[in-house]
Parts: structure tokens; sequence; C-alpha cells
């Protein structure tokens, strides 16, 4: 947890330092990949001038503490969202213990795997005994149960939303599939 607050730290001092010394944070950021093809350092580059004009938006601090308390309340209810699922299956509920099934979902997600099945699990079934008062049976359960409160949900409004849009499965499997480098560039050209 401790190393959680410390990466997010260090992340939010890299953001603050893109916002107001860009090209200098770029050129800090760079140094180390100095050794890495030219393709694989422009790329990197890219990312991170296109990552400063978004933060470009962010023009004063009125606007930093707007995005700064949206952000807080939406990460409030996400976290909020994990404490009915220790009531409803009568788990110990310490004050942290939803922030810390969030941190280890999310790192579970890091590693691709579809909808985060297996990875998921894995981080809250191994983690949670070790940083909780949770059996490793209890940590199982509460995985699998947390997941399907959070995936579910989400597949039914997609579906829902799917079929008020007129899309199919078909149509969906007709879609072309972009490359990574081209698909933020044709965005705009896909929708008719």
């Amino acid at each position: 947890l401790v190393g959680a607050g410390a990466l997010y730290m260090a992340l939010l001092a890299v953001f603050v330092s893109l916002r107001l010394r860009r090209a200098a944070t770029i050129r800090l950021i760079l140094l180390p990949l100095g050794r890495l093809g030219g393709g694989a350092r422009e790329k990197v580059r890219g990312i991170l001038e296109s990552f400063a004009d978004g933060l470009a938006i962010l023009q004063s601090g009125k606007e930093l503490l707007q995005v700064t308390v949206a952000s807080l309340f939406v990460w409030t209810l996400i976290v909020a969202s994990v404490v009915p699922t220790f009531i409803a299956m009568g788990l110990d509920l310490e004050w942290y213990y939803p922030i810390l099934v969030i941190i280890l979902a999310s790192l579970g997600m890091l590693i691709p795997t579809p909808a985060g099945v297996g990875t998921v699990h894995a981080a809250l079934a191994f983690a949670l005994p070790v940083l909780t008062t949770l059996s490793t049976s209890d940590a199982q359960a509460l995985a699998i149960v947390f997941h399907l409160t959070q995936f579910v949900p989400i597949m039914i409004a997609g579906t829902i939303a799917a079929v008020l849009e007129g899309i199919s499965a078909t149509d969906i499997e007709r879609m072309e599939v972009l490359p990574v480098d081209t698909a933020a560039g044709a965005e705009g050209d896909r929708r008719d």
C-alpha cells in the first residue's frame, strides 16, 4: 500500500512537471531511453507529447481543483462499490479493505486477460490473506463475487445499449480492427 502510494505521488509529480516544464520533463524522461532505437524513443516522445497536450486543458487552478474534486468523487464511488460485497458476504470490514481491493484488482488488470478473469482473482486471493484478516477461502470467494459485481452490470448495460443502437454480434465481428498507431487518428473517419 505504501509502495502504491509512493508510485502515485511520483506519477503525480511527473504529470505536474509535464504541465509546467514540458520540454525539460520529456528530455529527462527520455534520457535513460537513449540506447533504445530511434523508433522506440520517438514513440515514447509522442506518447509524452500527447499526454502533455491533454494536460494543457488545465489552464487555471480552478480547473485543476474541479478535475481533482471530480476524480476524488469518482474514486470514492468506486471504493464504496466494494463495501456491499463485504457486507453481503458477512466478511470482516476494516476501513482500508475496499481501497486495498481496488488497488489489487487494478494490479491484476495490468496482466491482459479477457475481462481480467484469473488475474484479478489471483491478485485478490493471494494478497488479501497476507494483508488483512481474511482467510484464503474468504479472499477467493470475495474475488469471484467482487469481480462479478463489477463486470456483470457493465455487460448488461453494454448489451442493452447495443440492442438500442441496433448493433448485432455480426456487426461487431465485421468491425475493422485498426492498429494501435492509427486508431486515434482514424477514429473520426470511422464514425458515419
